[in-house]
Parts: C-alpha cells; sequence; structure tokens
C-alpha cells in the first residue's frame, strides 16, 4: 500500500527491503515482524493496516 501512495504522488517515496536479508537496517528500526513501515524517520505502522489507517500515519509523520 505505500508503493500505491509513492505511485500517486512524487511527495512520497516508498522502498521495500526484506527484515531477513538487511538485518542491520530491521535492527536500526527495530523490526519485530512484517509488514513494520517507518515513515520520515519518526512514525512507525506495525502490522497490517487499511488504507485510511496507513494515510493518517502519513498525514501526522508530515506534520
Amino acid at each position: 500500500m505505500a508503493h500505491k501512495f509513492a505511485f500517486e504522488t512524487p511527495q512520497i517515496k516508498a522502498e521495500a527491503v526484506s527484515a531477513v536479508v538487511m538485518t542491520e537496517l530491521a535492527q536500526h528500526y527495530k523490526v519485530m515482524s512484517t509488514p513494520h513501515i517507518v515513515l520520515n524517520e519518526t512514525h512507525a505502522v506495525k502490522g497490517r493496516v487499511n488504507e485510511e489507517h496507513l494515510l493518517a500515519a502519513v498525514l501526522l509523520s508530515a506534520s
């Protein structure tokens, strides 16, 4: 869903990585399970969320 948002607007960039392959990155962001979305280095969304929840988190992280 993050990639869908990134496709819709150039103001959002999305990147997917494997927590198993990128263990240092996973440790840095304290990823314990997936999905785990990090927003602007300040907010995280953990688990499956609907579009409205993710949008609210994106807007919160932008403020």
